[in-house]
């Protein structure tokens, strides 16, 4: 049933882009944000395989399960801010954050 609430929710999307020029650009905005937390997450993981890390010593500096390492590696969607900042401290680094003009 999730898999045709998708569908179902991604074609509203579209028609709803179609009809409305301001829809459309949150769309594309959501899109872009989704592909910055993805990075994040890929940044994440080949640091942590560079250091030839496994999940679970990343998870035991975190003090979480290893699910929770391979879920803010594969998942999807917003990762949150604290989260990034715990999982790099411990992989011994820090995060820069800098703001651009759009």
């Amino acid at each position: 049933m999730s898999g045709n609430a998708s569908v179902g929710i991604s074609g509203l999307r579209s028609r709803l882009a179609e009809k409305y020029s301001g829809v459309a650009a949150a769309i594309r905005q959501e899109d872009g944000f989704e592909s910055v937390c993805l990075g994040v997450r890929q940044q994440l993981a080949e640091e942590r395989k560079r250091q030839k890390l496994d999940q679970a010593t990343v998870a035991d500096r975190m003090q979480v399960g290893q699910p929770m390492i391979s879920r803010i590696e594969n998942g999807g969607g917003e990762i949150g801010l604290m989260t990034v900042l715990r999982y790099a401290a411990a992989l011994g680094k820090t995060v820069e954050i800098t703001l651009k003009d759009a």
